[in-house]
């Protein structure tokens, strides 16, 4: 009992899984998810190279800072101004330093957004050849219905087709039985009418004779 209610609940289950994973519906939910991965990495992107350019920035900033310190210790020199030339070019070196290591992130992140970019291209590609290829495989996907209906339905045909040729075959039996029944009532009919016609044409005569012998005095 309790492996047929096993198999019951398999074979529903199954069923089930099949409804759900409807080709046509699978197709479009999987374009769809497709569009919203190439959206999202579009946004990414767009953020990635915001920060690109803001590190840019950065960077020429502190190059641009490092450049008037420069300038700066070189004017305070002609004045004669040691200590502010030496204040002035402690500030250019840590702004090469910053400078620097601006850079390095700058060209890090220009080579990740580069690899975004490339990715994002191959993504709108595979969503390309996916909307190409969905309407072509659901059509497929209609007519392999199509085709799976019309020969379950020719099956369920030929099965009614059966019991109506077996139902036949009962009304010829049916048929046949009232005929045999007739036939035989008809020639027990004809039978007891021969009998009855016999038997008064045989009263006729014996009645008949009865007459001439009486004329003959018998």
């Amino acid at each position: 009992m309790w492996e047929r209610i096993k198999d019951i609940f398999k074979a529903f289950f199954h069923d089930w899984l099949d409804k759900a994973e409807d080709p046509e519906k699978m197709i479009k939910y999987t374009v769809l998810k497709m569009q919203e991965d190439v959206f999202r990495a579009k946004n990414a992107t767009v953020k990635a190279i915001a920060g690109e350019k803001t590190l840019f920035r950065q960077w020429q900033g502190f190059v641009e800072t490092a450049q008037k310190m420069h300038q700066s210790a070189l004017l305070a020199l002609k004045q004669g101004n040691e200590s502010l030339a030496r204040r002035a070019l402690e500030k250019q070196h840590e702004a090469q330093i910053q400078a620097q290591e601006f850079e390095k992130m700058h060209e890090i992140s220009k080579k990740n957004n580069a690899k975004i970019k490339e990715n994002i291209k191959k993504l709108e590609e595979k969503l390309y050849e996916a909307r190409q290829k969905e309407g072509g495989l659901i059509a497929r996907s209609q007519l392999a219905k199509a085709m799976t209906i019309a020969s379950k339905s020719l099956m369920s045909s030929d099965d009614k087709m059966g019991k109506i040729d077996q139902m036949e075959d009962k009304i010829l039996k049916s048929e046949a039985e009232a005929t045999a029944f007739m036939e035989l009532s008809e020639d027990n009919t004809k039978n007891e009418m021969k009998e009855m016609n016999d038997f008064f044409k045989n009263n006729d005569i014996e009645s008949e004779l009865a007459k001439l012998k009486k004329e003959l005095g018998k």
